[in-house]
């Protein structure tokens, strides 16, 4: 039979699928799962790194990674100890999830 465009992505499935799916005995990548993305954003930041780069000049990096360094931390310590995981950092940001 010849797919229609479009329907090439209908080729990667198991040929045991439509039997499967009648028994309810979906693989792995079909189950229903759930899962949390959080992204938690440190507040004042763009205000803080502004304010610090008309005083500082060219300093002011140095002084916001010292100022970011302990929220991040303590944020990273509670992602852990509830189960979660860190993914990435993204500015003043961290995203995780659990």
């Amino acid at each position: 039979m010849a797919m229609k465009k479009g329907e090439e992505y209908l080729n990667y499935t198991d040929p045991l699928f439509p039997g499967a799916l009648k028994r309810r005995e979906l693989p792995y990548s079909f189950l229903e799962s759930f899962a949390l993305v959080a992204i938690i954003d440190i507040s004042g930041y763009s205000k803080l790194s502004s304010y610090l780069q008309e005083v500082l000049g060219t300093d002011s990096g140095a002084k916001v990674k010292e100022l970011l360094n302990k929220p991040i931390n303590i944020i990273i310590k509670h992602v852990h100890e509830s189960g979660g995981s860190v993914v990435k950092f993204a500015g003043d940001a961290v995203i995780a999830t659990w």
